[in-house]
């Protein structure tokens, strides 16, 4: 099998265990790097939408006030993180948009299960 060959089945078998598994285990060179429930993998790799504002602090206030169940993180540079959120990318906008607070970037982020691996591959193995 070339390269190319051996990474689409290996994509075509890691997205057939995101419907079957209830558990994983993550190895590499034979030592378990992570041993994870389906329902907490899920939750690692759930969506996000990332904003990058003129104020993150207005805007945090804002988010608060108008949509006080999202779960949110400011990162550095005025970026905001608001995990798995229950409103559209467009309310986020729009709530940004009427109190003078200007989106320069909106992205929506999801994690691949390959992706959450190669991560963790870098991390190395959790001490117990």
């Amino acid at each position: 099998m070339n390269r190319k060959t051996s990474r689409s089945f290996y994509q075509a078998i890691l997205s057939e265990l995101q419907h079957l598994a209830t558990v994983y285990g993550f190895l590499n060179k034979g030592i378990l790097l992570e041993e994870i429930s389906s329902e907490a993998l899920h939750a690692k790799c759930a969506n996000c939408i990332e904003l990058t504002v003129s104020d993150a602090e207005k805007y945090t206030v804002l988010l608060e006030k108008i949509f006080p169940e999202e779960n949110y993180k400011v990162l550095p540079g005025n970026t905001i993180r608001i995990y798995k959120p229950h409103e559209t990318a467009e309310s986020f906008s729009r709530l940004a948009a009427k109190n003078d607070v200007y989106i320069t970037k909106m992205q929506t982020l999801q994690t691949s299960l390959e992706d959450y691996y190669m991560e963790l591959k870098k991390r190395g193995a959790v001490k117990c």
